[in-house]
């Protein structure tokens, strides 16, 4: 995918929408995977979660696994 700045811009595809999946949509336009909490993709940047005592990640993280699979199955030719 290809972006363009500016009052013309926007996004030309270079895949067929059948083929590229929301979760990649996101990840390209974004620079990053989706995350339900900043903790559920960077889990480096907490002492609770490097600890062991965080009790909220693994929900978050197991929420988060869950909705990557989602969008990773949902096409943009699947919304359009």
């Amino acid at each position: 995918m290809q972006s363009y700045k500016g009052v013309s811009g926007g996004f030309i595809l270079n895949k067929n929408p059948n083929k590229l999946t929301i979760f990649e949509l996101i990840k390209i336009s974004e620079d990053k995977n989706p995350a339900v909490f900043e903790c559920t993709s960077n889990q480096t940047v907490c002492n609770a979660i490097l600890s062991g005592s965080c009790t909220l990640f693994p929900i978050l993280n197991n929420l988060q696994e869950e909705i990557n699979n989602f969008l990773k199955d949902l096409t943009l030719k699947d919304i359009m």
